[in-house]
């Protein structure tokens, strides 16, 4: 873990928590955080969960409890918390209640740290939502069903249009290929977010070539923090860090999918 302000990991604390507030329909305290409840997108899980800022006074026990009393009566299928400081500890205690558990890497651009040094393989522009939309339809569908896709590409159309976030779109033999989002900067700190390349496009840098646009729409509008987000265990980690991004911060994410 690369070092890091106390000041940059409350910015970015802070700015998460704005997001879930902004993004989401509704929240509700409870003795360790928060829960967000969005009742339109029920299969949206990132826009339904248990936020808690730190799980030192608390246990798996004690949060997945507040799960089932909180999303029970809400109608949600799954239960999802997400932990910002202290979830180490309490990985044990969600595997053993057949909870999953995740660890996300959040990484920060550093000036002048973008090692890749390529020309760009295609043009970027800024488009809406609908140009993007089947390209998320396509990353929705290799995990799950054309319905459930359909349901989170439904719950994006929405987000986008009530969070003013703005989307980056690179084509490639006539079609459209990659693609990216950008949030709605708060605070001066930008998040790049949503990175994806269709399958039959992968290995041309069209990821690499979406992102530093996004990027540069982030710098344009004033923001001094710029973010993306990885998921510890998997590979894009290692293409953000020589785009110029490294990690500063983590939190955990336990969820339990739908019986």
């Amino acid at each position: 873990m690369a070092a890091a302000t106390t000041t940059e990991r409350a910015r970015l604390r802070a700015y998460r928590r704005q997001l879930f507030a902004h993004s989401t329909h509704h929240a509700e305290a409870f003795a360790h955080g928060q829960a967000f409840f969005t009742p339109a997108h029920p299969t949206k899980w990132d826009l339904n969960l248990l936020l808690v800022e730190d799980a030192a006074q608390t246990s798996a026990d004690d949060l997945i409890a507040e799960a089932e009393r909180l999303q029970a009566p809400a109608g949600l299928r799954h239960r999802k918390v997400e932990v910002q400081r202290g979830g180490d500890r309490l990985v044990d205690g969600f595997r053993a209640a057949g909870w999953s558990a995740e660890r996300i890497v959040l990484m920060v651009l550093r000036p002048a740290a973008d090692r890749r040094g390529d020309a760009p393989p295609a043009a970027v522009r800024e488009v809406g939502f609908e140009a993007i939309r089947g390209l998320m339809e396509q990353w929705y569908r290799e995990a799950m069903s054309p319905a459930e896709a359909l349901d989170l590409v439904e719950a994006d159309a929405d987000t986008a249009t009530t969070s003013g976030a703005r989307f980056f779109l690179a084509e490639r033999d006539g079609e459209p290929a990659a693609s990216c989002m950008l949030l709605a900067g708060a605070g001066g700190v930008g998040q790049v977010e949503e990175v994806y390349t269709a399958a039959r496009h992968r290995g041309a840098g069209l990821a690499t070539a979406v992102i530093r646009t996004a990027i540069a729409a982030a710098l344009e509008r004033g923001d001094d923090l710029i973010l993306i987000m990885a998921d510890a265990e998997d590979w894009p980690q290692r293409l953000y860090e020589r785009l110029g991004f490294e990690p500063v911060d983590e939190y955990r994410t336990f969820t339990r999918k739908p019986r």
